[in-house]
């Protein structure tokens, strides 16, 4: 990814997928039509790997799915939220489960749970099924800290690069679990309650759902040219649009719909 974007008149991302593969493109294409801004690469190796790009100037404009660390910043890096996103437990609908504590998922996550009876389903083991740790994938990290209280995952759970690979996953065993973005759906899945509470639109931003979590873009010092601009656009009504068809807006002006 080039660091001359503002001479080329370019707009190129790196970062968050959850952010990567559902809000840059489309917002991108409405911000090239708005400007003239021509359109660049879209990389979607995660959000650390984004960090990474943005702090050693391999990239201009990054995204994440977790706030930035106080080390990050103090690199240069600034942050601004674009909205709300909820890590949404999925399970495939044969499974007769249908809502987890906090505590039940954290016992799951851990391998102190390994069938599914000792939450009150049939009587099959759990199969957990995650992103890559080493890849620094935001919502993997977000959910250990919410859930899990910070403790390791089991070892022997099942390792993939990408949400989407988790849904492919899921879909083809009857006994998984996965924690991934609201963005991410299928058929043959369906998301369970957390603590009684179904990860809604409306859930998600008031955040009664629990497993709420801030999605950002984020440049290396303050944002000046296309990306300052950029930023500008998705803060803005149209922009907000098209966070909401995926997430929940940053502030509540937007009127809240269920997807």
């Amino acid at each position: 990814m080039s660091c001359n974007n503002n001479q080329r008149n370019t707009i190129s991302y790196s970062g968050s997928s959850t952010i990567g593969e559902t809000i840059i493109p489309l917002a991108f294409e409405a911000f090239s039509k708005k400007t003239g801004v021509e359109v660049g690469s879209i990389e979607t190796a995660g959000s650390g790997k984004g960090i990474e790009a943005v702090i050693s100037g391999q990239a201009k404009l990054g995204g994440s799915s977790r706030p930035l660390f106080a080390e990050e910043k103090r690199q240069g890096l600034r942050e601004k939220r674009i909205g709300f996103d909820g890590i949404n437990v999925f399970v495939r609908r044969s499974n007769p489960i249908r809502n987890l504590s906090k505590n039940q998922l954290k016992n799951i996550f851990t391998g102190r749970i390994r069938n599914w009876k000792e939450v009150g389903g049939r009587n099959a083991p759990v199969v957990v099924i995650t992103e890559i740790l080493g890849e620094q994938r935001a919502t993997m990290l977000e959910f250990q800290k919410l859930i899990m209280d910070g403790e390791p995952y089991l070892s022997d759970r099942q390792e993939v690069d990408r949400p989407a690979e988790q849904i492919s996953a899921l879909q083809n065993n009857n006994n998984a679990i996965i924690s991934v973005s609201k963005a991410f759906s299928a058929p043959e899945i369906r998301a369970i309650s957390v603590n009684h509470m179904k990860p809604s639109h409306q859930n998600i931003r008031s955040g009664r759902y629990p497993l709420r979590q801030p999605i950002y873009l984020f440049t290396k010092g303050a944002p000046k040219g296309v990306e300052k601009k950029f930023l500008d656009f998705i803060l803005s009504k149209r922009g907000q649009e098209i966070v909401c068809e995926h997430f929940c807006p940053t502030e509540d002006k937007t009127p809240a719909h269920d997807h």
